[in-house]
């Protein structure tokens, strides 16, 4: 059971590169309204999958003894990595190291221009603050540099997103697409309508 699955294509990832043919049950608020505050098992499972859950929950502890009640194998738990932005590094930096390790371009600082804040609230009340920037430039092709975190990666019409994509993503989007530098979003189904 991937719980808090969102769309991270777990699933794909598991049977594609690992030749997994076991049942994957997704559990998440954006996907089935569940509220992962209060949720429980509905019965035992042979492994429970909680990646990147735990920060966003005022009680992490709570679902954490509800899943090793339930795990009849084990439990994979994961928090965002620290790394992700390095000590010393400015957002900017980050962005430009991050593209090559995930998409494998070659980004400068200079070409990249801050364009958009969102601070995103779920209806559960998970908070997400999305920093955009335009790349102008960039050096060598995208490419799918991280297959094993995703299935794959495909150039969209910035107001034809994929009906899947982050809703703080798409709002983040929508609102550059309008010249709007910041948004507060505060939940699901107000996704353009929040404060500027």
């Amino acid at each position: 059971m991937d719980v808090g699955a969102g769309l991270t294509e777990l699933d794909v990832c598991l049977r594609v590169d690992y030749g997994w043919r076991g049942r994957y049950v997704p559990v998440d608020g954006w996907l089935d309204g569940v509220d992962l505050e209060t949720w429980q098992p509905p019965r035992a499972f042979d492994w429970f999958a909680c990646l990147e859950v735990l920060e966003h929950l005022r009680d992490p502890g709570r679902l954490v003894k509800a899943l090793q009640d339930n795990a009849t194998c084990g439990l994979v738990i994961t928090t965002p990595n620290p790394e992700a932005w390095e000590e010393g590094e400015t957002i900017d930096e980050a962005v430009a190291r991050e593209a090559l390790e995930e998409i494998g371009i070659n980004l400068s600082v200079e070409d990249l221009r801050f364009v958009h804040l969102c601070h995103f609230r779920s209806p559960e009340g998970q908070a997400r603050m999305g920093v955009f920037f335009e790349a102008t430039s960039w050096e060598g092709e995208p490419v799918n540099a991280e297959p094993h975190k995703c299935a794959r990666i495909e150039w969209f019409p910035l107001d034809r997103l994929p009906p899947n994509t982050y809703p703080y993503t798409a709002a983040g989007v929508e609102r550059y697409r309008q010249g709007a530098p910041y948004a507060a979003v505060w939940s699901r189904t107000d996704q353009l309508g929040g404060r500027r």
